[in-house]
């Protein structure tokens, strides 16, 4: 009942709770200092007060802190996070990666940065930490590699090492200078430093090593120029100082026509792309064709032609400006126009609101009047009914200390009972106690007598014990011949019953293992057909020979799968180039694994190829592309539990050929796998080097793959192959064949025709297998121009 009691009370009171909290937060909203709000994911609420300034926790999902739409993130996606006080960033600041891993933890006071700050790569795995002050470090700051090796590094805005001297000037497309350029540098999206070129263009940076920087070049009355450069080297201890010089900038004015722009865009303002470090040559190059505008452009182009296109400029610039002078005319008196009749509205408006602002106010007052003096009377009402559960809770206590008290004394009289009957047992134990005295006294004369009778009788005993012990002796050795003998018959009658018994499950379980080997030699079958089946899907997927034959001339594919299946596959595709004519792709490649496994590896890796030369025909970028494709089909990333699985990958494009063609263009890139040239009338051959990754598995998002060009001439060969012919055991020793004897045997049929050379490759790997089993797919592709 109490409990009740209290319950009541406790509810009573959040009533009264509620009923303030509620006309505060309805005078709260009659007189609310915002103007808008929005709320995300029931917990974040993104408000703007009336002077148009953002306060408290916001969130932008899709699109960055200046409202930009991000086409990598999705519109559900996080992209930055933080506080707002006065519409100013304050604690710390998020930002995340479209992969949905955090990029960047800043703090901030009153929008500048101002403490700790941490970046991170893709994967989450921080790359940069220290304290930032404004833009820049303060004291030292910390550099982390992909193994998590921690580099200190002090800051400094001037570095002595460890930096990219990075310089160069800003031309118009005539090639004349342009001065005051406004160059900014940003680092981990903030901007670092800002300077201007002097007036002949020229400017010098210094681009500390280890970072990604966007350096953007920008003028009234220019097109804004950019640059992203990627100073990290691979090595956070690199102290080096690298050189990039003499870059040149073109930038154009916006007086310049369509047709002029276009016809020095390609000459002036092709873009270059990222730069970066390229490990090889140890120097920072372009990903992009970069034209130096006075050492490639006007060198072909006479003086008379470019006085010709400067003359051409000079006009179309000064018909330009009479246009823009007419269109200005034209748009000076719309907007006087619309001004006008944007006066008269709002002086409607004006007067609408205003009497809109009057009918609000006198229905407001009443409402607040009203609603006032029905909130005194609830809560009058609420305390008298508060006093009174009060009072009667005060009853209650009452009653019950009473009873308690009633309590205590029935417990003290039911003690005192207790105490007066445990002295009565007490004096009656006292009693029993000396009868018993005078009973031992008596029985201790008794016991006197009793043991000398017992002496005598311990005697004569004593003499019968002797007799019955040699008696039990000879019984004792009697029973224990006769146990032996029985133990001895009932083993051998155990033993032939436990033969017997063996015998029967050995016949049982035979007949259980003769019906299992039929059962599994069934799935047996069952699974070698649907491998058959898989293989003629496989080979489906395979370029047929007629096709192949269609392009290349004298050619060959050794194809020996070490399985029904394969993890080796070939392609093959010809596809159109810009200027109408054909070019052939032709890929080898291993996948990861071999039978089962790796022909689903090779029926993605099929289509990813062809998503790559969809978007380009160059080797390197179709590896750059099916890198990402298949690390994204197989979802891999830093993670520990993602799949590893890849492909080795030889590339090469050339054009199709043509009868009484003296030479051939053969542009070839690779991952793990090398392609061998043997020119024609030579004893020598030639390799070309591939890029030391895989694609997928470990290899990161973005790899770079080397691509090479060479001239082929009519009657040379090239070869592209997988590990398995090199690898296979075999020989007098059944050792590995090697890479070295595999390119003395090519260079040995060098000068047999290609289906020759299929001929004896099959057969010498055959011969040289022996009895051994096949360990790996196999796979040869021979061109011969």
């Amino acid at each position: 009942m109490v409990v009740f009691l209290i319950a009541i009370v406790k509810t009573i009171q959040f009533i009264i709770y509620f009923l303030f909290v509620g006309g505060l937060l309805h005078g709260q909203n009659s007189n609310s200092v915002y103007k808008s709000y929005e709320i995300h994911l029931g917990d974040t609420i993104n408000r703007i007060d009336k002077k148009g300034e953002k306060q408290g926790r916001w969130i932008y999902f899709g699109k960055d802190k200046k409202g930009w739409i991000h086409s990598v993130f999705k519109p559900h996606q996080v992209v930055e996070e933080g506080h707002y006080i006065n519409d100013k960033k304050h604690k710390t600041w998020k930002t995340y990666h479209h992969t949905n891993k955090i990029k960047s933890e800043v703090t901030y006071l009153n929008d500048n940065p101002d403490g700790n700050a941490k970046f991170y790569d893709q994967d989450g795995k921080i790359v940069l930490e220290g304290t930032l002050k404004d833009q820049n470090f303060t004291d030292e700051y910390y550099l982390y590699d992909a193994n998590g090796k921690k580099v200190s590094k002090k800051a400094n805005s001037n570095p002595n090492s460890s930096y990219l001297d990075f310089s160069g000037k800003v031309s118009k497309m005539s090639g004349k200078d342009v001065d005051n350029v406004q160059i900014s540098v940003f680092r981990n999206d903030l901007e670092i430093h800002s300077e201007k070129s002097d007036a002949s263009g020229k400017f010098r940076l210094k681009l500390e090593l280890s970072f990604e920087y966007q350096i953007r070049f920008s003028k009234q009355g220019y097109g804004e120029q950019s640059l992203l450069i990627n100073t990290n080297t691979h090595d956070i201890s690199d102290t080096n100082i690298y050189h990039l010089n003499e870059w040149i900038v073109s930038m154009t004015d916006n007086l310049a026509t369509a047709a002029t722009a276009e016809f020095f865009g390609f000459l002036l303002n092709k873009p270059s792309g990222k730069i970066y470090f390229n490990k090889r040559k140890r120097k920072f190059i372009s990903d992009g064709s970069y034209l130096h505008l006075f050492k490639k452009e006007f060198k072909d182009i006479s003086e008379t032609t470019k006085l010709m296109l400067a003359k051409a400029a000079e006009d179309n610039k000064k018909l330009e400006i009479e246009n823009l002078r007419i269109e200005a005319e034209r748009k000076a008196k719309e907007i006087e126009l619309l001004k006008q009749a944007q006066e008269l509205q709002e002086s409607e408006l004006s007067k609408k609101e205003a009497e809109i602002k009057a009918q609000q106010l006198e229905a407001e007052k009443q409402t607040n009047e009203a609603a006032i003096m029905s909130k005194e009377k609830k809560i009058k009402e609420l305390l008298v009914e508060r006093q009174q559960a009060e009072l009667h809770q005060k009853q209650l206590i009452a009653d019950q200390q009473e009873k308690e008290y009633e309590r205590l004394a029935l417990i003290r009289k039911m003690q005192d009972l207790e105490i007066n009957q445990k002295s009565k047992k007490l004096s009656e134990a006292a009693t029993e106690l000396t009868a018993e005295k005078k009973l031992s006294e008596v029985a201790n004369k008794e016991l006197d007598v009793v043991s000398r009778e017992k002496k005598v009788k311990e005697q004569e005993l004593h003499q019968n014990q002797m007799y019955m012990t040699f008696l039990m002796v000879g019984l004792g050795l009697v029973a224990v011949f006769t146990f032996f003998l029985i133990r001895n018959i009932q083993q051998k009658k155990k033993a032939n019953e436990l033969l017997a018994r063996q015998s029967n499950e050995i016949e049982k379980q035979k007949n259980d293992i003769q019906e299992k080997s039929k059962i599994i030699e069934e799935k047996n079958i069952e699974t070698e057909q649907s491998i058959i089946y898989a293989k003629r899907i496989q080979f489906a997927i395979l370029p047929p020979p007629s096709e192949i034959e269609n392009h290349l001339g004298d050619y060959f594919i050794l194809y020996k799968p070490k399985d029904i299946v394969s993890g080796d596959f070939y392609f093959f595709s010809p596809r159109p180039s810009e200027n109408g004519s054909d070019n052939l792709i032709l890929a080898a490649v291993d996948c990861t694994g071999h039978g089962v496994p790796g022909a689903f590896m090779s029926l993605v890796g099929n289509e990813k190829i062809k998503d790559a030369v969809d978007v380009s025909l160059e080797p390197g970028k179709v590896l750059y592309e099916l890198n990402n494709g298949i690390k994204a089909a197989l979802r891999q990333s830093g993670d520990s539990n993602s799949t590893r699985d890849g492909m080795d990958i030889s590339v090469c494009t050339l054009p199709t050929f043509h009868v009484g063609s003296p030479t051939t263009l053969l542009k070839y890139a690779g991952a793990n796998r090398p392609l061998y040239i043997i020119r024609k009338n030579e004893s020598e051959l030639t390799e070309l080097k591939a890029t030391k990754c895989a694609i997928g598995g470990l290899t990161p998002i973005g790899q770079e793959f080397d691509q090479h060009e060479i001239e082929l001439k009519s009657g040379d060969t090239f070869y592209l192959f997988s590990d398995g012919y090199a690898d296979q055991f075999g020989g007098p020793n059944k050792k590995k064949l090697m890479t070295k004897k595999f390119k003395e045997i090519l260079l040995s049929i060098r000068n047999k025709n290609m289906k020759e050379q299929q001929t004896f490759l099959d057969t010498f790997i055959s011969g040289w297998r022996g009895d051994t089993e096949q360990v790996d797919d196999i796979l040869v592709i021979g061109v011969r121009v």
